[in-house]
């Protein structure tokens, strides 16, 4: 009787460790979940902000390829 209490405990004990380790995997997983979303939230943020920035960059762009285009023409010209 004793001897079937003692395994029960035993076998108790081994399922709660079993348990136990699961859930701090799971924590784990979890903790590394959210860094991963807080990552790529801050990625996201900062791609729009470079986005902002190209959108707002490309008439400068365009006119500077535009005045290059012209000044090769220019240097053509004079060359002739």
């Amino acid at each position: 009787m004793i001897r079937r209490i003692l395994d029960l405990l035993g076998s108790a004990r081994s399922i709660n460790e079993d348990i136990t380790s699961d859930a701090l995997r799971i924590a784990a997983l979890e903790a590394a979940l959210s860094q991963a979303r807080n990552d790529l939230a801050r990625a996201i943020q900062g791609n729009a902000a470079w986005a902002d920035k190209w959108e707002k960059a490309q008439p400068f762009i365009i006119s500077g390829q535009k005045r290059k285009a012209a000044d090769k023409r220019a240097a053509k010209r004079r060359r002739k």
